[in-house]
């Protein structure tokens, strides 16, 4: 497993690869981790022997991700002895570069989950970001196109890969969560320690606070909620950027007393905060599953989301949710209201079935079918460039390195080009007359 963010980082993708490990470990498999060093890995898991922490630069741009320094003379041994069968990926950059090249190497063949929507993430870049769309979409599918298979979580992102140019056979396996351990919960609990009425109607949301969850859209319509529901509370949890903006935006409305911020919650304190809940509101358009979705429903939490290509394949409109499809504060906030007045044995009926459809995102099912993947394609190894003498081997290897290279070039060139045919002439700020003197 070759991997960008594993814990203690917090976030989907390391949560998700984390337990993936576990289960397959589970099923009598080998792992070894490959991932950048985070600060605070004594708080990681009992299987540290088997995850090899590359030196990395950390706390880039003010944020907890870690940029990894792709040189290391302890990962060429370990991988050596380790000997992998299979190459799992699941960036397509960074430490996603090193499971490329060592595949090439060896002939291993390389699988490459699609966890994020790259293009999202234009909101953080300090600069005019017309362009960077196009940059990352080509990117991620040109890396795609290199691996021997694609693993997408939905429907809705397989096609959306196609559409932009992986040629690479696809298969459609979500990320899976243990169900039964967020079926059971202790929420009245939850309430009692932040002080939140047990009687109250609350609405919660768990997740990075960053720009990239529309958390603007979702506060308006919250708000707007709250002001109509006198009784009504909100709940989020998680920490991010947008932490301060949210806070301020409910003061300034005389909803202060309306919220509570948890900041990050783990374990039975995360699966409490779910039973607490009497809605859980979605606002990102930009997910490629949501896993705080499927955790939501394997609590018994029915969901109020947007209306968006991949949420509609985790969320049953009607039966365990309500997807919003006019993308307005208005609409989302009735909507909430229709829970308000819900009567309880349609709830309860509704809650019922979203715990019975969170079963389709059990990790057991979900970690068997990508097993079933690396089985068919370790069945046909063909030897590797190093097991190959002479120019062969030579030429195999910087073969693959250019196609690595051209796929990224064409990526910047396009994008380059978007920005001039839009018009858009302004550098970026690090790009002025001072600063390149």
């Amino acid at each position: 497993m070759f991997t960008n963010a594993y814990p203690p980082h917090v976030g989907g993708v390391s949560i998700s690869v984390f337990e993936s490990v576990k289960h397959l470990k589970n099923l009598g498999h080998s792992v070894l981790v490959v991932t950048p060093d985070y600060p605070g890995k004594g708080s990681a898991s009992s299987c540290d022997e088997t995850v090899i922490r590359l030196q990395s630069i950390k706390n880039i741009s003010g944020s907890n991700f870690s940029l990894p320094i792709p040189v290391s003379m302890e990962l060429g041994e370990k991988l050596q002895n380790f000997s992998p069968e299979i190459i799992h990926s699941h960036y397509p950059f960074l430490v996603g570069d090193m499971a490329l090249r060592y595949g090439a190497r060896k002939s291993i063949p390389v699988v490459f989950t699609h966890h994020t929507r790259y293009e999202s993430y234009e909101d953080l870049l300090p600069w005019d970001s017309q362009g960077f769309e196009t940059f990352a979409t080509e990117l991620s599918a040109g890396y795609a196109n290199l691996c021997n298979r694609v693993i997408a979580p939905t429907r809705g992102m397989a096609g959306l890969l196609r559409k932009n140019g992986v040629k690479t056979p696809v298969n459609i396996i979500p990320t899976g969560i243990d169900v039964n351990k967020f079926s059971k919960g202790e929420g009245g609990k939850l309430r009692h320690h932040y002080g939140i009425d047990p009687e109250s109607f609350l609405i919660g949301h768990i997740g990075r606070l960053a720009p990239e969850k529309n958390l603007d859209f979702w506060w308006k319509a919250v708000c707007a909620f709250l002001e109509k529901h006198p009784k009504a509370h909100a709940l989020i949890v998680g920490s991010g950027s947008c932490a301060p903006k949210i806070k301020k935006a409910f003061a300034s409305r005389g909803l202060a007393g309306k919220l509570t911020m948890t900041g990050t919650l783990k374990g039975a304190d995360l699966i409490d905060a779910y039973h607490a809940m009497d809605v859980f509101a979605f606002t990102s358009v930009r997910e490629t599953q949501g896993l705080v979705l499927v955790e939501a429903l394997a609590a018994g939490c029915p969901v109020v989301a947007l209306d968006a290509l991949c949420v509609r394949d985790v969320v049953s409109d009607g039966e365990d949710g309500h997807l919003v499809k006019t993308h307005s504060p208005h609409s989302f906030c009735d909507t909430l209201g229709e829970f308000a007045k819900m009567s309880e044995k349609r709830y309860k009926r509704m809650s019922a079935d979203a715990q019975k459809n969170a079963r389709r995102f059990s990790i057991d099912t979900c970690v068997k079918k990508t097993v079933n993947v690396y089985s068919e394609l370790t069945h046909n190894r063909r030897p590797g460039v190093m097991e190959s003498t002479g120019w062969l081997a030579l030429g195999k290897l910087a073969g693959r390195e250019v196609r690595l290279w051209k796929g990224r070039f064409k990526a910047l060139i396009n994008a380059l080009r978007e920005r001039v045919e839009d018009g858009e002439k302004s550098q970026p700020a690090f790009l002025t007359n001072e600063h390149v003197q």
